[in-house]
């Protein structure tokens, strides 16, 4: 479960975010509406108390009271009442879109939820089946062990020497067998094999999405039926308000600035001033001086300050461009009229988008593809003389690109493997040197020289050599 807890946080933690801003927004939209509602029904009940004491004091008196400015009608009364249903009916319908929203977000986080528990409880049913397997094999083995025990015995001789060896060999055999088969039981599970190709699916929408192919992420979504187990509406959002910046517009960020306002003052961010800023270059560019002189006076007086960081420096070289051209050839003012600019604030927006959210930088698919290149690379994937291993993820041409700047795998132990059967080399398949330096695994030299007369044949050189001018290999 470490693997799902290190790359599944984004999976739980997006839609929480969203689920907490709805909330808070419908929060503030009914408390809001409910204000004036409260005003509107303390305007009717003044009314209404105005009303009885004019009736009162006409009762006592014989004549009306003339203090009242406005007089009391029965068509104020009703309007007064029917202000007071229509807003109630404001307050009602948005309460009801608010709740449907939040439940609909909510249903999102179970559903994602119970995506991750079915890992789980798979994983836990396996391990109860896996230790299932071990006791009753445990329980053979004792009972093989403890059938001599019960009979006579025999006085010893090379037979039963040789049978007891081969039973303990047998027994040792099936108790490899059974445990690597507990290791490929997860490999041929279909149930796990499934979950695990639906979290790739996941993977592969997110890494589509970042890069840009919104299309294909949004059509393999749609085919793997994982729509909502990914992020694609905030993806979404996300390239409207690049395609903006990219148009040289920044209507669309500063609305999304003002929608999560609280949140960017949180996690100290200068998106909002870095937008002015831009905002106020174009006008100077358009010679528009005047206007860029007000439109400083309305949007930098009160940013003095973001955060506890400070944008006096950035203020005053932004306010010097007043006093120069927009050609002009001077740091840092050449930099500020850079129509590069508007990309910096893509990727400004982005990062602030992903903090946002608490997204990593790198997709998650790109993450997993460096750790496990590097968990398999090894000088050899690298070896000038072309000579790869063609089982060897890393030795392929196009990962063996992608994983040129990444670390060595560490090894604390070497683990020699035959290069012609892939089989590891160890006491039971005992390392073999060629006249010609190669080493192999005694099993594929002996099969080797069974088939050729005695011959070897070395898959590296194409040379031939005599089984018994093989020499062995001792590894310290």
């Amino acid at each position: 479960m470490s693997d799902i807890r290190a790359l599944e946080h984004q999976t739980i933690k997006v839609p929480y975010e969203i689920l907490n801003k709805k909330f808070r927004m419908a929060q503030k939209n009914i408390d809001r509406d409910a204000s004036q509602v409260q005003s509107s029904i303390a305007e009717l009940e003044k009314m209404v108390n105005k009303s009885k004491d004019r009736i009162d004091d006409t009762d006592k008196n014989g004549n009306a009271s003339n203090d009242d400015h406005e007089p009391v009608t029965i068509g104020r009364i009703n309007e007064l009442l029917v202000g007071v249903v229509n807003k109630l009916s404001v307050l009602k319908r948005k309460s009801i879109e608010s709740i449907t929203d939040e439940i609909n977000v909510a249903n999102v986080c179970k559903r994602r939820l119970d995506h991750l528990k079915e890992y789980y409880l798979i994983n836990s049913k396996q391990q109860q089946q896996q230790q299932q397997q071990l006791q009753q094999q445990q329980l053979q083995n004792n009972h093989q062990q403890s059938e001599p025990l019960s009979t006579p015995q025999a006085p010893p001789s090379s037979s039963s020497s040789s049978s007891s060896s081969s039973s303990s060999s047998s027994s040792s055999s099936s108790s490899s067998s059974s445990s690597s088969s507990i290791i490929t039981n997860e490999m041929d599970d279909p149930v796990i094999a499934q979950w695990k190709r639906k979290r790739m699916d996941r993977m592969l929408v997110d890494h589509c999405l970042r890069a840009g192919y919104y299309e294909t992420g949004i059509q393999l979504a749609e085919c793997s039926e994982i729509e909502n187990l990914t992020n694609i509406d905030i993806f979404l959002v996300c390239k409207d308000i690049e395609s903006s910046l990219a148009r040289h517009e920044t209507a669309r960020c500063l609305a999304w600035c003002h929608e999560n306002k609280s949140k960017l003052r949180k996690i100290k961010s200068t998106l909002e001033f870095s937008l002015r800023q831009q905002e106020f270059i174009e006008l100077i560019r358009s010679e528009q001086r005047v206007e860029a002189v007000r439109y400083a006076q309305k949007y930098f007086s009160n940013l003095e300050d973001l955060g506890g960081i400070s944008i006096s420096n950035d203020l005053l070289r932004v306010m010097g461009l007043l006093a120069f051209q927009s050609t002009i050839h001077v740091e840092p003012y050449k930099s500020l009229f850079d129509l590069n600019r508007w990309q910096q604030l893509i990727q400004q927006f982005r990062q602030e988008n992903f903090k946002l959210y608490q997204l990593t930088n790198a997709s998650i698919f790109s993450i997993t593809l460096q750790a496990g290149l590097s968990s398999l690379k090894t000088p050899q994937c690298y070896r000038k003389d072309g000579n790869r291993n063609n089982e060897c993820p890393v030795c392929s041409e196009g990962l063996n690109k992608l994983a040129s700047s990444l670390p060595c795998a560490h090894c604390s132990q070497s683990r020699l493997v035959c290069f012609i059967s892939g089989e590891p080399i160890n006491e039971n398949n005992q390392p073999l040197m060629l006249p010609n330096g190669y080493v192999y695994g005694e099993k594929s030299l002996r099969k080797m020289a069974d088939e050729n007369d005695g011959k070897v044949i070395c898959p590296r050189t194409n040379k031939s050599f005599n089984f018994k001018a093989i020499e062995k290999v001792y590894v310290m």
